[in-house]
């Protein structure tokens, strides 16, 4: 069982650093400044289509990390969860193993990547480990990031981040 409960949370643990990842896209520091989403463009072009998808989800990822509340926060995943139909369904991978999927067999990536994401933070809710999820206090970064320390004391979302910050708290100290 303990090896069940190890595979679940490493499962849902990749989902949440995802949409971490999807939603630090949108950050001030990589963009200059938030994207808006743009609407597709005319016509039937499906990669078009995908990628303003793709935009939606990356901002509704960041509406949710910025929330105030953890009842806003999970208001807002279960809209995305119902959006992208999330249901628990098993299927069988090309090895012959059976694997548990939260989304449809037959869901397009976007919705699978909604599904994974949306359910690896309300994972961090029912886990009480919504916290975890801190913004970088470097003042040229906003990205959110993950922290697994033990006493949750991380302040940076990178070694890049932290480098610079120390290495001007240094110079200001010589």
């Amino acid at each position: 069982m303990v090896s069940i409960m190890r595979i679940l949370t490493a499962y849902f643990e990749e989902g949440a650093t995802l949409a971490l990842s999807l939603a630090n896209e949108l950050s001030e520091h990589r963009q200059g400044a938030l994207m808006e989403p743009s609407p597709p463009s005319s016509g039937s072009d499906p990669d078009a289509a995908t990628a303003h998808r793709l935009t939606v989800l990356q901002q509704q990822l960041r509406d949710v990390v910025e929330a105030q509340t953890v009842a806003e926060a999970s208001n807002k995943l279960n809209t995305m969860l119902n959006d992208a139909a999330a249901a628990p369904t098993l299927a069988e991978d090309s090895d012959g193993r059976w694997r548990l999927h939260l989304h449809s067999v037959h869901a397009d990536t976007i919705s699978r990547k909604t599904a994974n994401c949306a359910a690896g933070f309300a994972t961090l809710i029912d886990d009480d480990e919504w916290t975890s999820i801190k913004q970088c206090v470097a003042d040229r970064c906003d990205d959110y990031f993950l922290d697994l320390s033990r006493n949750q004391s991380r302040r940076f979302c990178s070694r890049t981040c932290a480098n610079r910050i120390n290495a001007r708290t240094h110079r200001a100290r010589s």
